[in-house]
């Protein structure tokens, strides 16, 4: 998460969105922790001890699989089984959730309602981040038409509940969704939260623009 994304309006949406990661709007572990799991698997082989593979190492195959520049249906299919893999071994990974989600809208559009119980599943574990709040907000508000009230409801909860300590991170979520009636509600959000906290989402200090409108 927190990966530039360019804006295509024709394109669907999950093309344009990079493979949900894990990235603290603080500071990013995520390198350490795959180094960790790539040592491994070479000490592995080095004392000639066999298993499953790492869980950091199934994941670190499965987002690589899904950021490759055109990953095949078969690539995509792989990412899936080993996301699979993961959950059955750490059932509570919200981000493997979510990636299975990510899958789930490249193979069909809209969002289906499986994909949709995936996200909420990724609530129901982690409702407010902030590890994965900048990708999940990404991807609700550009499949924003297709949600359910409810998911509707959690996404517009989370920006609310993380806005006032991370705002100036996610500040330029709304500008990069590519789906028409997922920017506005994305702009009218950040707007009112921006106009409720009193502060400027850009720099975190008080704002009398703000004040004004």
């Amino acid at each position: 998460m927190g990966q530039r994304r360019h804006r295509i309006e024709d394109q669907p949406t999950s093309e344009c969105l990079p493979s949900p990661r894990r990235g603290s709007l603080v500071a990013n572990w995520v390198p350490g922790l795959l180094g960790l799991g790539a040592l491994g698997l070479a000490l592995c082989g080095q004392f000639g001890v066999t298993g499953p593979l790492p869980l950091n190492r199934l994941d670190a195959q499965a987002d690589s699989l899904l950021r490759a520049p055109a990953a095949s249906q078969a690539d995509i299919q792989q990412a899936a089984d080993l996301t699979e893999q993961l959950i059955a071994r750490r059932p509570t990974d919200a981000a493997a959730w979510l990636r299975l989600a990510y899958i789930d809208r490249l193979q069909h559009a809209p969002l289906s309602a499986q994909a949709q119980a995936k996200v909420m599943r990724s609530y129901e574990l982690e409702p407010y981040g902030p590890e994965l709040t900048r990708w999940r907000q990404s991807f609700l508000f550009d499949n924003w038409p297709a949600l359910s009230p409810e998911l509707r409801e959690r996404a517009l909860s989370e920006l609310s509940g993380v806005f006032p300590r991370h705002g100036w991170a996610l500040r330029d979520i709304p500008d990069a969704v590519s789906n028409p009636r997922g920017r506005m509600v994305a702009f009218m959000a950040f707007s009112r939260l921006r106009a409720d906290a009193n502060i400027d989402g850009t720099t975190g200090q008080r704002s009398s623009t703000y004040r004004a409108r």
